[in-house]
This record gives structure tokens, sequence and C-alpha cells, in this order.
């Protein structure tokens, strides 16, 4: 008998819910960040060099400090084991 061996995902199609500019982001945080909220205040176009760039500002300037301005990757925004920043409903 043989298995047969689905590719559930395939490179340059993962789905995520891409976020739009006002949207409300929680970042889940790390070992050394702290968790919290932010806002979409800006989304980068991808270029030869990197891909598509989200721009979150976090609401608690005093906790984040120097890091209150967050650039990530949109594809930081797909769901799964690890996912730090999700949309607020």
């Amino acid at each position: 008998m043989r298995l047969k061996m689905q590719n559930i995902s395939t490179e340059g199609q993962i789905q995520y819910q891409k976020p739009k500019i006002g949207d409300e982001i929680y970042y889940t945080g790390d070992m050394a960040n702290p968790s919290g909220f932010g806002r979409v205040v800006a989304i980068k176009a991808p270029n030869f060099y990197a891909p598509e760039k989200i721009v979150i500002e976090m609401e608690d300037k005093e906790l984040f400090g120097d890091y209150a301005i967050k650039t990530v990757a949109a594809y930081c925004f797909q769901s799964g084991v690890g996912q730090r920043f999700k949309i607020k409903k």
C-alpha cells in the first residue's frame, strides 16, 4: 500500500490576511520584547531586494522606547505556530 503525500503549501502561494492602513494589531511579544497593541501606519511596496513591509506604530511608546515603530514583512501575519502579529477584528 502506498501513501499519497499532499503538498499543502507551495513557495509563493502561502495565504495570509493582509493588514490595511489603520488596522489595529496585537503583537504577542517574545523573550526579549513585551506584547502590546499598535496600528498599521504605512505599507511599503515590495521591490527586488525586499518583500512587502508593514509599518506598525505601537501604542505604548514608553514601554517600547526606540522600538515603538516596527517594520515587519507582510508574511509575518500568516497564521500558524509562532505567529507574533495578529489583526484585531
